[in-house]
């Protein structure tokens, strides 16, 4: 579930269990785009991952698979 928050220059959304989800982890994040120069930039934090585990983020080409 994304719960964003817009500014001039950035789009700022929470993160939480992707729909449907019913592992014991418990991931949540935020992620910040910010409109540059030459595009746009992403940060972000994930927490809930386990121990030494990398994530990451999945950027939909359509909304229509999200529904």
């Amino acid at each position: 579930m994304l719960v964003a928050a817009a500014a001039a220059d950035r789009q700022v959304a929470s993160i939480g269990a992707y729909p449907g989800y019913a592992g014991d982890l418990a991931v949540s994040g935020v992620v910040v785009v910010s409109e540059t120069d030459g595009g746009i930039e992403m940060t972000g934090t994930l927490t809930g991952l386990e121990a030494s585990v990398t994530g990451g983020y999945h950027i939909p080409v359509s909304y229509t698979h999200l529904t």
